[in-house]
């Protein structure tokens, strides 16, 4: 999001960015012109709506870099499950992959602190003993100026993409068609 800022604010100061949650009504949002680009992993998208790929991400843990229990770059499994979570329940994201992956494996989360986005990721970590599955790119960014680390995963996870959407019936509009090329050319891989 700073390189995105920055970017507007030198190519188009004037434009205006108004950020929300998505959620089960961003489809409808879409259509209705409510909201004008969508961006995450939304598979629950209906007809009528384009979208364009941006990047893959993958899930990796974070912990405070000083927790006295995970002093390694890895986790077992069995220190995975031992471990109290920070649940990110949040939609527009790729956490269904994670849920879907830990049920058929039948692997257990202690659950210590469910919060509804990720805004409280950062200072929930760097202050507790938490482990929290977040996106490897937000951790990678969060990591650099914050007192936490990344650990891998001790199962495989499958990658997801990170996708632009928007209503079809949008698709022509000059301004909305040049805001997602400047998306796609500060994001795509």
């Amino acid at each position: 999001m700073p390189r995105l800022l920055a970017h507007l604010r030198e190519v188009a100061p004037s434009v205006r960015i108004d950020l929300s949650y998505t959620s089960e009504h961003t489809a409808h949002q879409l259509e209705a012109g409510e909201i004008d680009l969508a961006i995450g992993f939304l598979s629950q998208l209906d007809a009528g709506m384009y979208q364009q790929q941006l990047f893959t991400d993958r899930f990796v843990c974070i912990v405070n870099r000083d927790h006295p229990r995970l002093r390694e770059n890895s986790v077992t499994l069995e220190e995975f499950e031992r471990e109290s979570h920070l649940i990110v329940a949040t939609q527009g994201t790729g956490h269904v992959i994670v849920e879907e992956t830990l049920e058929r494996n039948n692997i257990r989360r202690k659950v210590g602190l469910r919060i509804p986005n990720f805004l409280g990721v950062v200072s929930n970590i760097a202050s507790t003993e938490y482990l929290a599955i977040v996106p490897e790119r937000f951790a990678r960014i969060v990591a650099e100026n914050t007192p936490i680390k990344l650990i891998e995963l001790p199962f495989a996870v499958p990658t997801y993409r990170v996708m632009q959407h928007w209503h079809e019936r949008y698709s022509r509009d000059p301004s909305l068609s040049w805001f997602r090329a400047t998306i796609g050319q500060l994001f795509r891989e």
